[in-house]
């Protein structure tokens, strides 16, 4: 029977894995694992998805989550992606493996750019990687109510966002983490009921699809309005809308955003919403938020304009951002 670490020395390839032992509290390594892992770093050639139950629904986990295999198994098979599905004993965890050679590359990225005339750097490049997973978790039918969102988290980087390996147990309910066959979930108490995954297929990523969120990242970095004299333009406002933020995005786009772009640059609503808009739909792909509406956009716009408001000094914009103001 496979085990963790030959399950780990196929999927890694020649990748480093940044592993930790055991518990959550250990120091994170990144070489000569010692088995069995607690938990690792997502590889640069994975996508990785956790599926989760809510608070509430806890005690009908099992259940619940067996609904949604039932509901999205046949989606992954129709889009023909080769998905490894695990149970961690409190949620799924649906890993995707790809083909690195089909993937775009940053020179390509760059190519890309050229035709665009425009420009793009590693941070548009992790960008893509996300607008591709984004692509997967809208494809799955996961707003059932009992499901707590599907999370998509990006490969290593200075972050180190880990997820629990085949194989571990969960501190906090004694279960371990097992490959799940079929649509009926195990739950497994004891390491030697664990099932470790033997094969990975390779997802081979349609080309329209890369093609399709290259032309986002295109659309997302495109600055907006260039032709707006640079005299009238306020630096940092500037330099805020090109940076995705996790927090306060409503408090931003009514106190900066709106004001900036009606009564500073002289835009048509029609364009600050699209200007504002730009800018929220990065954070929420960068940093998997929900939504913020259009109807919301268009109201601070309109308001902005109605009340002839200033951009809130960038002396509060800092406080605010750094949690200094109620």
């Amino acid at each position: 029977m496979i085990s963790q670490q030959l399950w780990l020395e196929k999927a890694a390839g020649k990748l480093p894995i940044v592993w930790q032992h055991l518990t959550y509290h250990d120091t994170w390594q990144t070489s000569n694992p010692t088995y069995p892992i607690f938990a690792r770093n997502i590889f640069s050639h994975e996508i990785f998805l956790d599926v989760d139950v809510k608070k509430e629904y806890k005690d009908n986990t099992v259940p619940i989550l067996e609904n949604w295999l039932t509901l999205n198994l046949p989606v992954l098979q129709q889009h023909n992606i080769p998905a490894i599905l695990g149970f961690s004993g409190g949620g799924i965890h649906v890993e995707i493996f790809f083909k690195t050679s089909k993937t775009i590359s940053l020179a390509q990225f760059k190519q890309y750019a050229a035709n665009k005339k425009n420009y793009f750097t590693g941070s548009d490049f992790d960008f893509f990687c996300r607008q591709i997973r984004f692509e997967i978790q809208n494809s799955l039918r996961s707003m059932l109510k009992p499901i707590d969102g599907i999370k998509i988290d990006n490969f290593h980087k200075k972050s180190r966002h880990m997820i629990r390996e085949y194989g571990s147990c969960n501190p906090k309910n004694n279960r371990y983490k097992t490959l799940i066959q079929g649509s009926k979930l195990k739950v497994v108490e004891k390491p030697e009921d664990v099932v470790f995954p033997e094969v990975i297929e390779y997802w081979d990523i349609p080309q329209e699809l890369i093609d399709r969120c290259a032309e986002k990242v295109v659309k997302n970095t495109r600055p907006v309005n260039a032709t707006i004299e640079s005299k009238d333009r306020i630096e940092w406002v500037e330099v805020l809308h090109q940076k995705p933020l996790p927090d306060a995005r409503e408090r931003l786009i009514g106190l900066v955003f709106a004001p900036y772009c009606v009564n500073v640059l002289g835009l048509s609503d029609d364009q600050a919403f699209s200007w504002i808009k730009e800018w929220t739909d990065v954070c929420q792909f960068k940093y998997n938020l929900d939504q913020i509406s259009d109807s919301f956009i268009r109201s601070k716009v309109a308001f902005a304009r109605r009340q002839g408001y200033r951009v809130a000094r960038w002396s509060r914009v800092k406080s605010m951002l750094r949690g200094e103001e109620a």
